[in-house]
């Protein structure tokens, strides 16, 4: 995988050069942050810092496996095992928490999804909606966090 990514990247840049110089150095940073994915010592790393950021605050709502640095390499990562749900179960899970909010099934909602989709009624959002969609999902997990965790001193002045 490493290897064909690599040679994709390299023809990419070798375009740019003649077609688009301007995204040479785009590319090449690409190319620069996407070569530490391939390297798993670099990986176990990042998620080390990432499990012990989030863990001490968010154990009660997610798990993250602490990777085994001691086992890990350039080509292997080990971490501990976590049963739990796939991600997209979960995520279909929710969707159907969704649906059921609006009285439908998961299935209806998937089907309207796709019927705005074939009738040209889907739109994505630019850059800026998205972006203003973020901001107001993260002060809403902001306010939920701050009044609605257990722990949380807030509620009890």
């Amino acid at each position: 995988m490493e290897t064909k990514f690599r040679s994709d990247i390299r023809t990419l840049k070798s375009f740019c050069q003649l077609a688009m110089p301007q995204h040479v150095s785009a590319f090449a940073e690409i190319e620069k942050q996407f070569c530490t994915e391939f390297d798993y010592t670099k990986e176990a790393e990042n998620l080390n810092i990432i499990f012990e950021a989030i863990m001490p605050k968010w154990s009660h709502a997610v798990a993250i496996p602490k990777p085994h640095m001691e086992l890990c390499s350039r080509h292997v990562l080990v971490m501990e095992h976590l049963d739990g749900v796939k991600l997209v179960d979960g995520i279909r899970r929710q969707y159907r928490k969704l649906a059921a909010l609006q009285g439908k099934t998961l299935e209806d909602l998937e089907a309207e999804r796709r019927r705005f989709i074939e009738e040209g009624k889907f739109k994505f959002k630019t850059l800026d909606e998205k972006r203003a969609e973020s901001v107001s999902t993260a002060w809403w997990l902001y306010l939920n966090d701050l009044l609605l965790t257990p722990d949380n001193n807030i509620l009890r002045h």
